[in-house]
């Protein structure tokens, strides 16, 4: 097959159902296929392709939409193996798409939420939450008239807007830059869009199922082996060292950070994109690609296998140069029968994964006789490339725009200098471009030989915004536009010009200023600490190898984890990590270290830090619609600004494992050394931001001083062993120097029994102001704690009256409360107390 043919196949695969984004919209009349082939009339008769002397095939690639490719056929039925039709209403081919994170399940005892669905919208960068319906499953979900012509509004406005923004293909003449572009703008307008809503779980997106069957298209059209499939699993090896290793610390660190990092994305993209060029594919066939690690979906053939051993060799070489080894890049591959894909990508995926680990184990291998003869560069090597990394992290933040210009091998100096990453070996060059110079850059490259640029948008999904600044250049008809996702927001000083704060700024980076200290002669404001914290998502192997179950017609389940369903669930995850987390990082202005795949790394002031990883914790819950199977845990630490980077890295790496392994279903965060479920930290926390109200105001009666504060940690720390588990023995042992502190301040057993009454016309107080309608329990310390604690911040200001009716609940835990209850309260109170003390740290001028 010629190469023209083949990428007319592979489009006709990538647009064989684009009719159903049409029928749903009301656009046109016939079946899907008879709308697709209308939107090829319509859409594509005026394209001119020049791999195709000046003619694009309209009517093969109508033939192809229709599926009148044997290969396409095959490739849809296995990207739709999880497919489970129902019979029924028409009404149900409108359906929406479903939310695939509300479908994992792996606990029987943890039920799944309620049917959780999209709107047909374009998406951004900050995502439009999935919406919750009544119902517990899918099937025979029918559509009322008021929900139906509400949706089919959404379809046709975002139809019309998807058909406005593709004639920014009109002017690319190059086929590879011409399907990026159509690539980015189908994410765009069909991620949220169901590929078949009349089965019963509609929870692949028209997006994702495309992807896949030109994907698989590809591998049944180039392969004459019996397996046809190959998987490429890649990694880049060594990423917390090379990030980590020897970073100032001085003001230079926070951007010498985000450039390593950034570098490391860069490097991952990069490798998976000159491996599908290669070997002659094309974006459908990189089938994730976020966090260090990529899988490929190419055809199985001996051409191929060999060329992803030159290519390991080639970009592992140049590392070696580069960095002395510290960076290395790993590829695992196995073939597989189209069948056995379609039917066994879990065990494919833990087989893959086994093999990426033992050729860890062998890393540099591809590369061992020119390692044997290599005068190995030191570690401190990198010290030649800090000047590159502080300029990506300086061009980074202040950036719209990043060129990624290919080249055969040519060298377009004009692009060295600041902003400017290359990677020679792989034909690429990355460019950071402000918008307004743009244009500026796009001319430089007219004097030089580059087969094509993509121009990324880093702010927002807007292709058009770029397309209608390059079409003043001369070059567009080789230029693709695209968006990429990269969580990297970094808090800026406004007053100097968005200048990116170090880390001794972001310590002291504190909008809820201590106004006692702030006025004490001996303060300068809240205690500067950095907060460090490193989140990612829980058990992500188990729900990747069975966490997925499909329904089937008797209402059973069995686990079905097909490719369509990986595509389409590792792109959620990292539509989260990569673009939502900005908005949650610049709500709080924390630093974003890194971000994407499932996981994170933030620095920032510690109080700050420690709302956002509350913050992170509840949009995530949200974005998986409540799913209670998927969760996430967080490691913190809290240290100084000049504290070694490195060290800092570590420890919260070690604290984010505790979390994890002390709990059965992980879901915790570790803070303040503590492990807590995130339910228990929620409650503590705000118990630490009533206590600090408490400790802060001057006017109470009863106030409980700082000193205070730090003799009941004292106390209660001494009810632990050194692993930080409860002595039954020294509990009993404790409670009565208990008794005795609280009696000093006049708050014993009597009275706080005495006074029970006027608590519960306290509770009714709260409860009126609050607007709360909810019954009390008869435990009334802790209906009143949970109910203060979980709505005290929608109150600006909280009566005295209320604060010491606080003051008496809180010593009832201490004195009063069930054992099980006290041993509870003394492991942890270390969490509001740390808050707290912290919050009250008056800072030396």
């Amino acid at each position: 097959m010629s190469q023209a043919k083949f990428e007319m196949e592979y489009l006709g695969a990538f647009l064989h159902d684009i009719g159903k984004f049409a029928y749903r919209a009301g656009i046109w009349k016939g079946d899907h296929e008879a709308r697709g082939k209308k939107f090829i009339d319509t859409i594509f008769n005026t394209l001119r392709i020049s791999h195709y002397s000046n003619e694009f095939n309209i009517s093969l690639l109508k033939t192809y939409v229709e599926r009148g490719s044997t290969n396409i056929q095959i490739a849809d039925a296995i990207a739709a193996k999880e497919r489970v039709s129902e019979k029924g209403s028409s009404l149900k081919t409108l359906r929406p798409l479903v939310s695939i994170l509300s479908r994992v399940q792996l606990y029987d005892d943890k039920r799944l939420p309620k049917i959780h669905y999209y709107n047909p919208s374009p998406i951004n960068f900050t995502i439009d939450m999935p919406r919750a319906t009544n119902l517990n499953s899918t099937k025979d979900w029918k559509i009322d008239e008021f929900f139906l012509k509400s949706y089919e509004s959404t379809y046709a406005q975002t139809f019309v807007k998807f058909v406005d923004e593709i004639s920014i293909l009109y002017n690319i003449l190059s086929f590879r830059p011409f399907f990026t572009t159509l690539y980015k703008l189908f994410e765009k307008y069909t991620s949220l869009i169901s590929s078949a809503s009349y089965v019963s779980s509609p929870d692949i997106s028209l997006f994702d199922h495309s992807r896949v069957v030109a994907a698989l298209t590809s591998c049944i059209s180039s392969s004459q082996a019996e397996n046809q499939c190959l998987l490429v699993k890649g990694d880049i090896s060594g990423i917390q060292k090379f990030i980590f290793y020897d970073i100032e610390e001085a003001t230079r660190a926070a951007k010498q950070l985000r450039g390593r990092s950034f570098y490391v994305r860069l490097l991952a993209d990069t490798v998976a994109n000159y491996i599908i060029r290669q070997l002659g594919l094309y974006d459908a066939n990189i089938l994730f690609c976020s966090g260090g690690h990529f899988l490929l979906l190419v055809p199985n053939n001996e051409a191929n296998i060999s060329k992803l051993k030159e290519i390991e060799k080639r970009i592992n070489l140049s590392l070696l140069e580069k960095f002395g080894g510290i960076l290395q890049v790993v590829l695992a591959y196995d073939s597989y029968t189209k069948d056995w894909l379609g039917q066994n990508f879990d065990l494919m995926s833990i087989f893959l994964d086994y093999e990426l680990n033992t050729a860890k184990t062998r890393k540099s291998f591809s590369v061992l006789s020119e390692v044997m003869n290599f005068e190995m560069v030191r570690a401190e090597g990198l010290e030649k490339f800090e000047k590159l990394f502080q300029d990506i992290g300086t061009n980074i933040v202040k950036s719209e725009y990043l060129l990624e210009i290919v080249h055969p091998g040519g060298d377009p100096r004009n692009f060295d200098g600041e902003g400017t990453i290359r990677f020679d070996e792989l034909g690429t060059i990355y460019c950071f471009v402000s918008k307004d110079l743009l244009l500026e850059k796009l001319k430089k490259l007219e004097t030089f030989d580059f087969e094509y640029c993509i121009i990324h948008n880093l702010r927002n999904t807007d292709l058009n915004e770029i397309y209608q600044i390059a079409q003043k250049s001369q070059i567009s008809f080789k230029v693709a536009f695209s968006f990429k996702y990269v969580g990297s927001y970094v808090p800026t000083d406004k007053k100097l010009n968005d200048k990116p704060l170090t880390f001794e700024e972001l310590a002291n980076l504190d909008d809820e200023i201590d106004e006692e200290n702030k006025s004490d002669e001996n303060s300068d404001g809240s205690y500067p600490l950095l907060g460090v914290a490193k989140m990612d998502v829980d058990n992500l192997g188990r729900i990747l190898s069975g966490g997925l179950k499909k329904p089937t017609l008797d209402g059973s389940k069995e686990t079905f984890y097909s490719v369509s369903r990986f595509a389409m669930l590792s792109r959620e995850l990292d539509r989260f990590f990569c673009g939502h987390i900005n908005s949650i990082a610049e709500k709080h202005r924390v630093y974003l270290v890194y971000a994407g795949g499932d996981d994170l790394f933030a620095v920032g002031n510690w109080a700050k830090i420690i709302d956002f990883v509350q913050s992170v914790q509840k949009e995530f819950q949200k974005f998986c619609c409540g799913n209670e199977n998927i969760t996430i845990s967080c490691g913190t630490v809290f240290v100084k600004p000049n504290y070694p980077v490195a060290r800092f890295a570590k420890e919260a790496n070690e604290q984010l494992e505790k979390a994890k392994r002390t709990s059965q279903f992980k879901n915790q965060i570790s803070i303040f050394y503590r492990e807590v479920s995130w339910s228990n930290f929620n409650f503590l926390l705000n118990i630490g931001k009533l206590l600090y109200q408490t400790v802060s105001d001057k006017n109470l009666k009863d106030k409980l001083p700082r000193s205070f504060i730090h003799q009941l940690l004292t106390l209660t720390q001494q009810c632990l062993d050194e692993n930080g588990n409860i002595v039954v023995d020294k509990v009993h042992q404790v409670t009565s120097k208990l008794h005795y502190a609280f009696a000093r301040r006049e708050l014993d057993n009597t009275i706080l029994s005495q006074k029970a009454l006027n608590d519960k016309l306290n509770i009714q107080i709260v409860l009126n102001q609050l607007d709360e309608q909810k019954e009390l329990n008869n435990e009334i310390e802790e209906s009143f704690l949970r109910i203060f604690t979980r709505n005290f911040n929608r109150q600006k200001e909280i009566n005295n009256e209320i604060k010491e009716s606080f003051i008496r609940i809180f010593a009832r835990y201490f004195i009063m409360s069930e054992p099980e209850i006290r041993k509870f309260w003394y492991k942890n109170f270390q969490i509001p107390a740390s808050y707290v003390i912290l919050k009250t740290r008056k800072v030396n001028k």
